[in-house]
């Protein structure tokens, strides 16, 4: 599925031509201070990491573009386990004038809704930096339960499952936008 139609967003598969904007978006520190990797990244990386990507099974990575293709950020799910289909979501918002908007509760829905409708997941796991209050505050709106703390406690381990998905009062707002 190269895009996912929204309301006030859509998201469209990443190109070759949208790496160097994401790289200047992850190696911005508005963007790595809530990143689990937070690592410099190199047009080398970056461009391995494309690589990367592209040769797996579920290439789950969009850019978040408004109707008029402007693009805010990024939102994806690194694969942990292809073959159990386990897949951890995120996004980042890296046009800083996008921040406090609600593109990115928009997106997340979209990604999630995506795991749920179309690759028939019945759970979906993720990893937070206990410091980061907007991811875990967006976590909760969506339903998702602290799992587990992991063994560093700086990151919580979040889980998901569809009955709590679509029971939050949030998906029901998105149900209904239809």
């Amino acid at each position: 599925m190269n895009r996912i139609i929204g309301k006030s967003i859509n998201l469209e598969l990443i190109v070759k031509d949208d790496l160097e904007l994401i790289r200047s978006w992850r190696n911005s520190e508005e963007v790595s201070r809530y990143m689990l990797s937070n690592s410099f990244i190199s047009k080398f990386d970056q461009e391995q990491w494309f690589k990367m990507i592209c040769k797996k099974k579920y290439y789950l990575y969009w850019m978040i573009c408004l109707k008029n293709g402007e693009k805010l950020g990024v939102a994806y799910f690194n694969t942990i386990d292809e073959e159990k289909k386990i897949f951890e979501p995120s996004l980042y918002l890296g046009q800083l004038s996008s921040r406090n908007s609600f593109y990115g509760i928009e997106a997340y829905y979209q990604i999630l809704n995506f795991a749920f409708e179309k690759l028939k997941l019945s759970v979906i796991y993720g990893k937070v930096l206990s410091t980061n209050h907007p991811a875990i505050k967006m976590n909760n709106l969506f339903g998702f339960k602290i799992d587990k703390t992991s063994p560093e406690s700086s990151i919580l381990n979040v889980k998901l499952d569809s009955k709590d998905f679509y029971n939050c009062s949030l998906v029901t707002h998105f149900k209904r936008k239809k």
